[in-house]
């Protein structure tokens, strides 16, 4: 797909690009997991706004998780 049809989110010195997932900064490619990239994806379409655990679950797993699976791909960067 062009780049320029692309869902691209730009938020500082990043950009996410929705589609396969990546994280870039300045050019430079930053690790992170497609869950990662999910949950920063929900965030990113809400700017401003207060997104509930259960909606980001619902969003990215469609289905029942704990806790900590979200926190871990919150917190964790590969």
């Amino acid at each position: 797909m062009p780049a320029d049809l692309r869902d691209l989110f730009e938020f500082g010195p990043f950009t996410l690009d929705a589609e396969d997932g990546s994280l870039t900064r300045g050019g430079e490619v930053i690790p992170l997991s497609r869950l990662a990239a999910d949950v920063l994806i929900v965030l990113l379409e809400n700017p401003g706004k207060v997104i509930s655990r259960d909606e980001i679950v619902g969003r990215v797993w469609n289905t029942s998780v704990g806790c900590g699976t979200l926190l871990f791909q919150i917190h964790h960067v590969p």
